[in-house]
């Protein structure tokens, strides 16, 4: 599913050497649009914004600092 959204993004995973079960937590992806309607609520980060700072190294980004998971 993940490459139906981001190509490219397993072989990016995978040339990082990073696991992809160690970096999510859960093991459903639940739809937040109910929340985004009723609440406002707006995420601070997503998996695009994770690829993008991976590709580019940047390991300042949120995935990257020192956290035991990455939501999704």
């Amino acid at each position: 599913m993940l490459e139906r959204y981001w190509p490219g993004c397993i072989t990016l995973l995978h040339d990082s050497g990073l696991k992809l079960e160690e970096l999510l937590w859960g093991r459903l992806i639940w739809p937040i649009d109910k929340a985004k309607r009723v609440l406002g609520y707006r995420p601070g980060h997503n998996f695009g914004e994770f690829l993008t700072a991976l590709r580019a190294g940047d390991t300042g980004s949120y995935p990257f600092a020192n956290l035991p998971w990455w939501g999704v």
